[in-house]
């Protein structure tokens, strides 16, 4: 058959069939095309469908007709698939039971297209228990019999039904019909067009496209994203010298580089969308395959409503969703709706209802009036077809899909979503009546496998897989990825099909030679595809060199001087961006004398990771963005933990009291301080964390008080707890300070002692001392509590490790008398710029003064002490030291390195 008789046909209503959709599509609007041309207004629709669709029209026309012998419904692709999850799940414990029920379907599939007539693969079950044609067979027989219950056929038995069924089919002879793009045909489908010959249907087959004469050359570029680049601005050279020229452009591993394909075709072929931001706006792309349809974000916003019905969602999936542009409310809503977040953060709320979003909900929003009088109904268990007629009616009253009027791709996501939930209807005859927490996972599973394109129509620019452009015609054609590893693609035979069977048969992939017989067949459709035909490979790809397919070898080189620049967005910015004059202010204004400084020991230990850390937390004072944990956040941990040894020891009191405690007693004592500990927090945060984390909290708090305090505390040398969470002033580089410290013990050796709390790990002594250091908070006490009176003088200073399981105490000390385990200025392994505990103080009067001036004076320059500053700074957005394209670089952190005699 001609092209002519095929366009003929067309207009004639003959069936046509092809192996894609994307093909049928591009028949019809051709068909469409030449009617306009000629001046039609009104003309007789093109019938073209794809294999499948065509197979589904001729089993209703065997069923209407009353040719089907079994008399069996025919079983959804949708139901299908939960039954095979359900076969494969049972039968094994898989690391990916999703998976290998998807490479279950595909073997069940093949199987069906490439067998024998009648062939059973019950044999395979015999090959070895651990051979995977054992599993597939064990699971296809128990995947036959659940079909025999259910009186259901599946999907790939239906070309075998309709052989059956066409002796008895009168309607379709004399039927014509024209099979046109193919390039192979399964023996399945060889015994279905024989059959359907023999009732008198006429068949006739037509290649596509068309042999014809082309102009191929190759070219050579040196990175891949040069290579798509050359693509992308031929095709935009091209349509911009013919506006009515159609280009193709075919990537051999599109699946793998689509995000970038899509961002560069974005920058080369439509830069003018990009001030706009627009992505529902028309594009003069069309782009093949596509994305799961949970992540299409009005159908994501419909399954998270859904879930809301059911329950809580977790925080951030409830704010997530009130910012959705498919909700009631007008352009600028989402902004005051995501002031609601802040609140719930730092409630610590980890999971939202819907009530109470209703109640966070700012007065006015439109909203509250339309969710408040809603019921999501009865939680019962429902046919799946009952479910999906209530989450119909629950979107509807929701508002879903919003009061703006939708564009293009989303009408298209909107009708797959309907579509969707028509499919999850037909489950019935494979889940029964289900809850509603069954029914949603079956839903967002099916949604999670079913892929979405929305179809650009009218674009000239077509960006293809190589499969996906077989039959399709173009006025230029750009081949990308015509490596020699690519193409021919590798053998890569069914994992769960035996591999001699595979080969007998002709499965495709299977065998070298079939697989090689085939691209050569796919290159030559492509190379008829277009009068221009360009193939390209890049030299290097992942830093590893690559050669040109042998099937493109002997096209005509043409040789690349340079890739040339397209004008995109990127390149247009960076053309005219002028100069930069660069001013470098690190000086902040000057503090009064005497001036208060906001944040206690936190502005001088800021001061020394990173000037312009403690420029912005103490002056700008941002506020930061509360995180929520399963748990307690870090400072909450700290919070607990210091009210539960401060009342302890307000109990306790004294060493002496401590050590006549006997175990029990000691024990007890614990759990009383702990509960006061607990009471820290408002019951409104306790309430946001399940009851099991919150018990552990208080077990390990009492377990880290107990090593702490019969481990260390009690083999002290005498003392008494004098102040306890007490604040005291100190004046340091003429700025003001209000220290709040944790614990003052009075040594009956004389001299008191300070302790500081770390819920997590403390700072080794040598940080203490170092050029910029760390820990300082210990030596300002020090300096607050100084005095001249020699019974009152600190004589030590020490943190005290509260870490589950790593408890322990890190400090200085004048001598040993104070705590035998506290390291001393002049000892044998100190390694400390200081001789004595004098030098001590004078040390941290000095640097931590110097400090202290710095931050008086203004000085705020980026300046980190190590990469450690910045890993743990959120304040990346103001001080810019770390571009997007930047990895965090800086000294390796040292922290505690010579603290190894600390205990």
């Amino acid at each position: 058959m001609s092209l002519a008789e095929l366009a003929a046909a067309l207009a004639g209503g003959t069936i046509v069939v092809t192996p894609t959709k994307r093909l049928a599509r591009a028949l019809v609007a051709r068909h469409d095309a030449v009617q306009l041309q000629r001046g039609a207004a009104a003309w007789t629709a093109a019938h073209a469908l794809p294999w499948s669709a065509w197979l589904q029209s001729l089993w209703s026309d065997a069923l209407v007709a009353g040719a089907l012998t079994n008399g069996r419904a025919l079983l959804s692709p949708a139901a299908s698939t939960m039954l095979w999850d359900r076969i494969v799940a049972d039968d094994s414990a898989l690391l990916d039971t999703p998976g290998a029920a998807s490479a279950a379907a595909e073997a069940w599939t093949a199987f069906h297209a490439w067998r024998e007539p009648g062939e059973s693969s019950a044999a395979w079950q015999h090959a070895g228990i651990d051979d995977d044609a054992a599993s597939f067979s064990r699971w296809a027989t128990r995947y036959q019999s659940a079909l025999d219950e259910r009186q259901r056929l599946d999907p790939a038995e239906i070309a075998d039904a309709l052989i059956a069924a066409a002796p008895n089919a009168p309607c379709w002879r004399n039927q014509s019909v024209v099979l046109a793009g193919f390039l192979e045909w399964s023996p399945q489908q060889a015994r279905l067009l024989a059959a359907l010959s023999a009732t008198g249907m006429q068949i006739a087959r037509i290649a596509l496209p068309p042999p014809r004469e082309s102009n191929c050359s190759r070219r050579v570029y040196a990175t891949v994203a040069a290579e798509v680049a050359a693509a992308l601005g031929h095709a935009r050279a091209t349509t911009l010298a013919d506006p009515a020229a159609r280009v193709g452009i075919v990537i051999g591993d599109l699946a793998n580089r689509r995000d970038a394909v899509i961002a560069a075709a974005e920058d080369i072929l439509c830069p003018e969308l990009a001030a706009s931001a627009d992505a529902n706006a028309p594009r003069p792309y069309d782009i093949s395959l596509g994305t799961d349809l949970t992540d299409v974000p009005l159908v994501a916003t419909a399954l998270r409503l859904i879930e809301w019905s059911a329950g809580a969602l977790p925080m951030s999936a409830a704010a997530t969703l009130l910012r959705s542009p498919y909700l009631p409310g007008d352009a600028n809503a989402w902004l005051r709706r995501a002031r609601m977040e802040r609140g719930w953060r730092e409630a610590g709320m980890q999971h939202i209802t819907l009530a109470a979003a209703l109640v966070a909900l700012p007065a006015g929003d439109p909203l509250v009036a339309l969710w408040k009088p809603l019921d999501p109904g009865d939680a019962g268990r429902k046919s799946p077809e009952a479910w999906a007629l209530a989450w119909r009616g629950w979107l509807s009253a929701l508002g879903w899909p919003g009061p703006q009027p939708l564009a293009s791709g989303e009408w298209q996501a909107r009708d797959a979503w309907w579509r969707l939930l028509g499919a999850f209807a037909t489950l019935e005859s494979v889940v029964g009546v289900t809850t509603r927490e069954e029914a949603l996972t079956a839903l967002r599973a099916i949604a999670k496998r079913t892929l979405f394109a929305p179809e650009a129509r009218g674009a000239r620019i077509q960006i293809l897989g190589t499969l996906e452009a077989a039959g399709l015609e173009f006025d230029s054609l750009w081949i990308a990825g015509m490596t020699a590893d690519r193409w021919p693609p590798p053998t890569s035979p069914h994992a769960l099909l035996p591999l001699t069977w595979q080969r007998t048969r002709g499965v495709p992939r299977a065998d070298p030679a079939r697989t090689l017989a085939f691209a050569r067949a796919v290159t030559t459709s492509l190379v008829h595809a277009a009068p221009h035909v360009i193939a390209s490979h890049a030299q290097r790809e992942n830093d590893a060199p690559t050669a040109i397919s042998s099937l493109v070898a002997d096209w005509a080189e043409c040789e690349v001087v340079s890739t040339p620049v397209y004008g995109g967005l990127v390149a247009a910015m960076a053309s005219a961006r002028p100069e930069l004059e660069m001013r470098f202010d690190a000086i902040a204004p000057l503090l009064a004398s005497g001036a208060h400084a906001h944040g206690g020991v936190a502005v001088v230990e800021h001061q020394s990771v990173c000037p312009f850390q403690a420029f912005a937390r103490h002056r700008l004072r941002p506020a930061a963005w509360p995180d929520v944990a399963a748990g307690l956040l870090p400072e909450e941990r700290g919070s607990v933990l210091h009210r539960a040894l401060a009342a302890f020891w307000q109990d306790v009191g004294t060493h002496a009291a401590l050590v006549a405690l006997s175990m029990a007693d000691l024990e007890a004592r614990i759990a009383a301080a702990v509960d006061v500990g607990l009471a820290a927090l408002e019951a409104r945060r306790w309430r946001q964390i399940p009851p099991a984390v919150a018990a552990a909290e208080g077990d390990r708090l009492a377990s880290v008080m107990l090593a702490w305090l019969d481990t260390l505390e009690r083999e002290r040398p005498p003392f008494r707890v004098d102040e306890c969470e007490q604040t005291h002033a100190l004046t340091l580089g003429d700025l003001e300070f209000r220290l709040r410290i944790d614990r003052v013990d009075v040594l009956d050796n004389g001299g008191r002692l300070v302790i500081d709390y770390k819920a997590g790990r403390a700072t080794g002594t040598g940080q203490w001392f170092a050029q910029r250091p760390t820990g300082t908070q210990l030596g300002m006490y020090a300096l607050a509590l100084r005095t001249d009176d020699a019974v009152q003088a600190v004589r030590a200073v020490a943190f005290g490790q509260m870490k589950a399981g790593e408890v322990k105490v890190v400090g200085l000390a004048a001598d040993e008398r104070a705590w035998p385990r506290l390291k001393l200025p002049s000892g044998p392994r100190s390694r400390l710029p200081v001789d004595d505990w004098h030098g001590a103080v004078a040390f941290w009067e000095q640097h931590y003064g110097a400090l202290a001036t710095a931050f008086r004076n203004g000085e705020a320059a980026v300046s980190p002490r190590n990469a450690q500053a910045c890993r743990y700074c959120e304040l990346q957005a103001l001080c810019r030291i770390q571009r997007l394209d930047d990895s965090i670089t800086g000294q390796p952190d040292s922290e505690a390195a010579d603290d190894d005699d600390d205990a």
